[in-house]
């Protein structure tokens, strides 16, 4: 994985970029921070769904910012994705290579058979 590129992938998630507008900013970077939030996510929503309940994007906005944080400081320690039920392992260059389910001993048909004594 490059480490730039990965870094690069926490742009869109304002909480990663908090502490620097902090740095920059100061206090007013809350505010940036606010309406920023307001501007994407209750923007995406009027957009999508229309202004009815739009409070709902609003109120949901931390929770999104902490599940993509987290999501994106996982990222580097996973090997493998699942995607419609098929289980890919990452390769370098961020290439998928297809696992085939591993075959059991009892699909083979070589089960063992338990003899009681």
């Amino acid at each position: 994985m490059r480490p730039r590129g990965f870094a690069r992938h926490a742009l869109p998630a304002l909480l990663a970029l908090l502490p620097v507008a902090w740095l920059v900013l100061g206090p007013w970077a809350l505010a940036w921070a606010a309406v920023l939030l307001a501007v994407r996510d209750v923007g995406g929503w009027v957009a999508l769904r229309g202004p009815r309940h739009w409070f709902v994007a609003l109120g949901l906005a931390p929770l999104r910012e902490l599940l993509v944080l987290s999501a994106w400081a996982v990222a580097p320690f996973k090997q493998h994705v699942s995607w419609r039920g098929k289980r890919f392992r990452l390769g370098a260059g961020t290439l998928l290579y297809f696992e085939p389910k591993r075959a059991t001993a009892a699909a083979n048909g070589h089960a063992r058979l338990a003899v009681a004594n």
